[in-house]
């Protein structure tokens, strides 16, 4: 769904499954923006005001990597497929420092962030489906990290 969100074409898994379907998404922007288009892109449709980021915000992105949570892991497999940027929720330090030097975009709103979406998602659509049953998504829940 983030990949969708963020506008990526040719849209395919990351990591391949034995199952086909995978882990992580990756696809295409055309035309290629900035890692400053890409920050905005993912923070309008988080419906976020801020997001941690590595990487000169003038960096040119065609190719993004996108996996929720704390996917940091799947770095490797994103410089290996020729991503100029990846999205994350959250990453370790040294992951951070590895894509500098790589000169890998990496955009991380926060795990809470990159996942919240998708549980009011699945609940409007099991909603939908499931017509006698009402299903929302935990209306108090909220990111337990603050910023100050």
């Amino acid at each position: 769904m983030i990949a969708e969100g963020l506008e990526l074409r040719e849209i395919v898994p990351l990591v391949e499954g034995e199952d086909g379907g995978g882990s992580g998404r990756m696809g295409r922007l055309k035309p290629p923006v900035t890692l400053k288009d890409v920050l905005a892109r993912v923070k309008a449709f988080l419906k976020i005001e801020t997001a941690a980021y590595v990487g000169s915000l003038d960096l040119p992105v065609e190719r993004v990597a996108t996996a929720c949570g704390a996917a940091d892991s799947f770095l490797d497999e994103a410089v290996a497929a020729g991503c100029h940027c990846m999205v994350t929720g959250e990453s370790r330090f040294h992951t951070c420092l590895e894509a500098e030097a790589r000169e890998v975009g990496l955009i991380m709103p926060g795990h809470f962030a990159s996942e919240r979406f998708a549980v009011e998602y699945l609940a409007e659509e099991l909603t939908g489906t499931f017509r006698d049953v009402e299903v929302w998504a935990a209306r108090e829940e909220r990111d337990p990290v603050r910023l100050g």
